[in-house]
């Protein structure tokens, strides 16, 4: 579920749209939108990014890419594919971590997975994310680290002392769902009709190679 800030910003970058007589609102409506979203800015300081510069050149951007004068669209714009698919990632991301709602830096975070698009480029722009292009995959994580993994400060400073496998557990809790623990605690619902599924998916993951189920 999307939080109220969340929807707050999609409907900005949706009035981005309208204003300039588009149909539909892209990445780079949202990425404008996200510049005024205070989860979101976590992510843009960990990446040094300049925001007030960011947002000049998304708007001489969406300035330039405008509809033109003329009659007002009659419907609200609408959203693009890839802005549909950064929204799902951010939704599933969001329950893997076993969060209730989606905020601001997990839209950002997923925005930044959609490599190729035009509003991740405005961001590649700036010096700080040419020179160093792993923090973009990497920004406003130790905020995530935080917030999830159920630490006190001085409980991180423990884990530091203890040596590298306790961080890594942290990293662990932080992004991994344990699904083995999910069911021994009963939380994870039957499967009920799906006996060829399971056959197959067990055959699958016995081969020793091509061993990775798809599922659609």
């Amino acid at each position: 579920m999307l939080s109220q800030t969340v929807k707050q910003t999609l409907d900005r970058a949706r009035r981005n749209a309208s204003s300039r007589c588009r149909e539909e609102f892209t990445l780079e409506d949202l990425l404008l939108a996200l510049t005024e979203d205070s989860d979101a800015l976590d992510v843009f300081t960990g990446l040094g990014i300049d925001v007030e510069q960011l947002r000049r050149d998304l708007l001489v951007h969406l300035d330039a890419e405008a509809a033109g004068p003329g009659p007002r669209q009659s419907k609200a714009p609408q959203p693009t594919q890839a802005l549909l698919r950064v929204i799902n990632r951010a939704e599933l991301h969001a329950r893997w971590r076993g969060e209730s709602e989606v905020n601001g830096q997990s839209m950002m975070l997923s925005l930044l997975h959609e490599q190729g698009a035009r509003a991740v480029a405005f961001l590649y722009k700036q010096d700080t994310a040419q020179q160093d292009p792993d923090r973009v995959r990497t920004a406003g994580t130790s905020k995530w680290f935080e917030d999830t993994s159920g630490e006190t400060e001085g409980d991180q400073d423990d884990c530091d002392r203890d040596g590298p496998d306790d961080g890594a557990r942290t990293a662990r809790e932080a992004y991994c769902v344990d699904l083995n623990k999910k069911a021994r605690d009963g939380k994870v619902d039957p499967l009920i009709g799906r006996e060829l599924e399971i056959e197959r998916t067990i055959q699958v993951l016995c081969r020793r190679t091509k061993n990775n189920p798809l599922y659609v």
